[in-house]
């Protein structure tokens, strides 16, 4: 009985630290590569601000200038949270021409610094899929419910908890 319950403990434990190995590597890996991602975008940024031409047609035709990488993708996430959304209010503060016309300057961008749209698209998959490894984050409606129901609240954030339920509620509609 013994022998048997030390093969147990030693196959759950084994199990345990195999499984903490991978995840160790996996961390590994994503710190080692993920940055290389954002120094790809910010030499497609300077590209697209300083010499790609579907942009400075942009900008003549009324388009806002971006100033910043942060604020290109706040756009370009803009656009496609209302594609995914189907929400017809964001669609149509967000699928303005000069949006429309900032998107297509930016897949010129990285053609021109030489990533097709496919293998940057997975690289972005790849880089978002590492932050969730650095920033894990439920989705809106499992936070709601994780507050709601099993987490304490530490004292430091109790002011927030009312607050923080009420925007996830607003999160989590249609």
């Amino acid at each position: 009985m013994c022998i048997s319950s030390l093969v147990n403990v030693e196959k759950f434990y084994g199990d345990q630290v195999a499984e903490l190995q991978r995840e160790k590597e996996q961390g590994q890996f994503a710190a080692r590569h993920r940055d290389y991602v954002s120094k790809f975008d910010d030499r497609a940024f300077v590209y697209l601000v300083r010499h790609e031409p579907k942009y400075q047609r942009a900008l003549a035709a009324g388009a806002q200038q971006v100033t910043n990488k942060s604020d290109l993708f706040k756009v370009l996430k803009a656009i496609k949270s209302a594609e995914e959304d189907g929400d017809e209010d964001a669609a149509a503060v967000h699928f303005t021409p000069h949006n429309l016309q900032l998107r297509e300057a930016w897949y010129e961008a990285i053609k021109a610094k030489g990533l097709s749209l496919e293998e940057y698209q997975a690289l972005r998959i790849f880089k978002d899929s590492t932050n969730r490894t650095f920033h894990q984050s439920p989705t809106a409606r499992e936070a709601l419910q994780l507050l709601n129901t099993s987490l304490p609240v530490p004292s430091v954030y109790a002011a927030y908890k009312e607050p923080l339920v009420k925007l996830l509620q607003v999160l989590v509609q249609p």
